[in-house]
């Protein structure tokens, strides 16, 4: 609703949801007037659940579709241009430290792989978190 909504007042050109691409489907696109963007979605649970502490650590630190290598992998092998991310909701907010600390586990256990936060759990609520990662392409690649 909200997309169709920013179509209908111009401010984006276009939206499209489960796009193929070589590497598999990408959840969401959005065309701007300026830039094409490339959106993988995830949804996080934060806290105790049957004994298990789930954390952006945890998630962070996965290889498995539980985490977000797998996404990123995906995003890197978009061939065409624009600008990829990834878009995580998290109930419940885990904190400034503790999502920097996972972003940076990603980044040091997956390198050459790299995200970015563009977000800040601080502006967030307790309940909630929607961390808004800017996937990195490697340095010498045009497509971007």
């Amino acid at each position: 609703m909200l997309l169709s909504s920013l179509c209908g007042q111009g401010l984006i050109k276009d939206f499209d949801r489960e796009v193929k691409t070589p590497g598999g489907k990408i959840d969401l696109t959005i065309k701007t007037q300026r830039d094409l963007h490339w959106i993988e979605l995830k949804h996080w649970l934060i806290g105790k659940q049957k004994g298990f502490l789930y954390s952006p650590n945890f998630y962070f630190g996965d290889r498995t579709s539980i985490g977000i290598v797998k996404d990123v992998d995906k995003l890197l092998r978009v061939a065409s241009p624009g600008s990829l991310w990834l878009l995580i909701l998290l109930t419940a907010n885990p904190g400034r430290e503790a999502w920097l600390a996972g972003v940076e586990k990603f980044n040091s256990k997956f390198s050459p792989r790299g995200v970015n936060s563009l977000t800040r759990a601080e502006d967030f609520p307790r309940t909630y978190f929607l961390g808004v990662l800017e996937v990195c392409r490697p340095s010498g690649d045009m497509r971007a």
